[in-house]
């Protein structure tokens, strides 16, 4: 009986084979951490690529768009009686020139 109780200690005590131990917590916490991460970003692409296709699909309908993708552009216009004021429309912010006559 108190070979047993002996064999027992023994085992509780023994250290080889700690350090295989803690590896394998240390990759697991690694592949549970890749794996949230992993998550987060494809919601995040899949919201934009069904941005994207929905703009594709619908190009009439260019406000939602440009909502979700900034950009630039400009556009020149006429002006009208003599006051030199001009408008214009471009994609995104645009910017109107426009020469009045005298």
């Amino acid at each position: 009986m108190i070979g047993v109780f002996r064999a027992i200690r023994s085992f509780l005590t023994e250290q080889k084979g700690a350090n295989g131990v803690e590896y394998a917590l240390l990759a697991g916490l690694i592949a549970i951490a890749f794996v949230v991460g992993a998550g987060g970003l494809g919601i995040s692409l899949n919201t934009f690529f069904s941005n994207t296709s929905n703009c594709v699909r619908t190009p009439g309908n260019i406000t939602n768009c440009l909502t979700s993708f900034d950009g630039s552009g400009s556009g020149t216009g006429n002006g009208g009686n003599g006051n030199n004021n001009g408008s214009g429309k471009g994609n995104g912010k645009g910017n109107g020139k426009g020469n009045g006559k005298k």
